[in-house]
């Protein structure tokens, strides 16, 4: 009798949760998701999981065995603000107004609870209007993110740069694009995303190109020619080891005025070419990725500067130290870069 009441007492207890599953045996929690049948129980359970412990989304191999689980994993692991602890506040993008015009996509997400799954909604709607050619909606959908908004603009930025533009045509959808997505945002946000668009797009086209060009300034808007001239002068100050700071600069002015070539290289500049986080005071522009650097309205000293900036991050010592002993921005800059912890 006492065995049987023991039997009903087990049998009555409640199943623990995932989370606790994961706390008692991480490894066996993952083998009985990847084998629960019901695929939207799944997705709950993985989530739950992501929210209890982040280090879940490292994980997605063990769940190879469900591929529509794997892949799910595998785009929570490629979305950092999704699972990684930052002490960092992030500030909120404004979303009231912006976001409720495009429709299903914003209302199906704001069902959601407000959370990183609503947020990430958002990201994937994003996702999904710009691949479909809807680069404005896109943008829009980007506020949803919130505080991570500035990321899911910068992702619209590197899908832009994926495809390297090769005619006059090509880069006219380029500039398209990039239009419409600064026409869906709050005026400075905007300003801020197109630079990085550009940003991204002229240093994909020139890293790919046969040879250093700025030739292609002919077909792109003029907001972009600043982008242009960095772009040229990080390529020539990574194929010149060993040239002074003066012969970077002329190299770089002589590469900005040569007829654009075809793409010959590998596609990756980023990663490839490794650079430390060196951003800029007043007044900036983006700059590669995520950085940003000093820019100045003259062309001949901000292509200096655009010189000091790709020499500081390419690890160039002497040249940035010969930049420094002039008087111009362009020194200014030289020196307090010099000035960095570890240089």
């Amino acid at each position: 009798m006492a065995a049987l009441l023991l039997l009903l007492w087990a049998c009555s207890l409640p199943e623990p949760s995932w989370p606790e599953r994961w706390d008692a045996d991480p490894d066996a929690a993952l083998a009985a998701l990847a084998a629960e049948p019901d695929p939207i129980l799944q997705v709950a359970a993985f989530r739950a999981l992501v929210d209890h412990d982040p280090g879940v989304a490292q994980r997605c191999d063990a769940l190879a065995g469900a591929r529509e689980l794997a892949e799910e994993c595998r785009l929570v692991a490629g979305r950092p603000h999704l699972w990684e602890t930052s002490t960092r506040t992030r500030r909120s993008l404004p979303l009231e107004g912006v976001v409720s015009p495009w429709g299903e996509r914003s209302h199906a997400c704001l069902e959601e609870a407000p959370s990183r799954w609503r947020r990430e909604c958002f990201f994937r709607a994003a996702e999904a209007a710009f691949s479909s050619g809807r680069p404005g909606e896109a943008a829009a959908l980007c506020l949803g993110v919130e505080a991570n908004g500035d990321r899911c603009l910068g992702h619209l930025a590197r899908l832009t740069a994926t495809s390297v533009p090769g005619t006059l045509g090509d880069w006219l959808v380029v500039a398209d694009t990039v239009a419409s997505v600064g026409a869906a945002l709050p005026a400075s946000l905007g300003d801020r995303a197109m630079d990085r668009m550009w940003a991204e797009s002229t240093l994909q086209s020139v890293w790919q190109a046969e040879q250093a060009s700025g030739g292609i300034a002919v077909w792109l808007p003029d907001r972009a020619h600043r982008h242009l001239r960095a772009a040229v002068a990080w390529r020539v100050v990574s194929e010149r080891p060993e040239a002074a700071f003066e012969e970077l600069v002329e190299a770089t002015t002589a590469a900005m005025g040569a007829d654009p070539s075809g793409p010959s290289r590998a596609r990756a500049p980023h990663g490839a070419v490794p650079y430390p986080a060196v951003q800029a005071t007043d007044p900036w522009v983006a700059y590669l990725r995520d950085q940003r650097r000093a820019v100045s309205e003259d062309v001949d000293e901000d292509l200096r500067l655009c010189v000091v900036e790709a020499a500081a991050r390419q690890g160039r010592v002497e040249a940035l130290a010969e930049a420094a002993t002039g008087n111009d921005p362009a020194a200014e800059r030289a020196r307090a870069l010099a000035r960095r912890p570890g240089r």
